[in-house]
């Protein structure tokens, strides 16, 4: 909702239906049945009331802390599988795929979306945090823009983490990084609609 290039852009309509929405219904493709929007508490009414009508978990927070939200949504489950609201098109399968490793309890953070020679096309990025990374993090991300940045945190201090914490890269056999389903402005969503087959549900 705050995103400076496209201000509110999670309620834009993709194919009939909010982004958020279309987030969710990826989630649920892929047999999460826990799914809990992690929302700042300002300036977050529409959404809101949108999450609520679809009785969607919501977990409120600090509208410049996601290391802080995702502790507190994450609650009992021992860590957190992250998908952001404007991917509307993340496939199912990868977020399948990092649930059951993640499920394995070996590794602590999982990506299929590293930056620096990723495979996957930008805009279908998953993320596992496990619990006792969130709080490490906790602890060591004092930059502001890490606290709401959380894989970049993991990129710019990969070899600290790496020696402390187990980390895993999902790769695909072939590298589709040209491909852009990502949406940051209104252009993104135009270009990506016409992507898409007629008649998308």
């Amino acid at each position: 909702m705050g995103s400076k290039r496209w201000p509110g852009k999670v309620l834009a309509d993709v194919a009939g239906m909010p982004m958020i929405l279309r987030v969710v219904k990826q989630c649920m493709a892929a047999h999460q049945s826990d799914i809990i929007a992690a929302i700042p508490d300002k300036g977050n009414d529409d959404l809101r009331v949108l999450l609520d009508n679809y009785c969607i978990d919501i977990y409120e927070g600090s509208a410049d802390d996601l290391i802080d939200r995702y502790i507190c949504a994450s609650g009992n489950y021992g860590g957190v599988i992250r998908v952001t609201g404007d991917c509307p098109f993340v496939f199912p399968t990868e977020i399948e795929n990092i649930d059951i490793l993640a499920s394995t309890g070996v590794y602590d953070f999982i990506s299929n979306g590293f930056p620096i020679g990723r495979t996957t096309p930008d805009g279908t990025d998953v993320e596992y945090y496990s619990q006792r990374l969130l709080l490490w993090m906790d602890r060591n991300a004092v930059d502001p823009l890490y606290r709401e940045h959380l894989p970049l945190y993991i990129y710019d201090n990969l070899n600290e983490v790496s020696r402390q914490f187990k980390i895993k890269r999902v790769d695909w056999p072939i590298d589709l990084s040209h491909i852009k389903f990502s949406i940051d402005t209104p252009a993104d969503l135009e270009r990506v609609l016409k992507m898409l087959p007629k008649g998308t549900q």
